[in-house]
């Protein structure tokens, strides 16, 4: 498939489609990504991220090293898939702001440039 103004990149090293410690949530769809500006992602457990979207999107893995995937989007771009996200601690209940207390101070997660 060609796409217009977008040159084929050649792959820098052996690609697989998901990290082999870890199988596929679901069969893979075919589909196939044909623009893609950029997006960023930490999860909890990158590689079950990436299987996810090698599986879903058809995206394949360039490399691992143990806490981030790089995963090529077809010859549209790359995502970086990072891991060690912690979710915030929720919002108090309404019976806790009730009775003024709060479960402690919301931090909201960033990556430093």
């Amino acid at each position: 498939m060609h796409h217009v103004g977008l040159a084929p990149r050649a792959r820098r090293c052996h690609v697989t489609r998901y990290p082999p410690a870890i199988s596929a949530p679901f069969a893979p769809t075919g589909w196939t990504t044909v623009a893609l500006d950029h997006f960023a992602i930490q999860a909890t457990d990158y590689q079950r991220e990436a299987a996810y979207y090698s599986a879903l999107m058809n995206w394949t893995l360039r490399s691992e090293n143990g806490t981030q995937a790089v995963l090529d989007i077809g010859t549209v771009g790359s995502v970086v898939i990072h891991g060690g996200f912690q979710a915030p601690p929720p919002p108090p209940t309404a019976a806790e702001r009730a009775a003024g207390r709060a479960r402690g101070p919301v931090r909201i997660p960033h990556k430093a440039a």
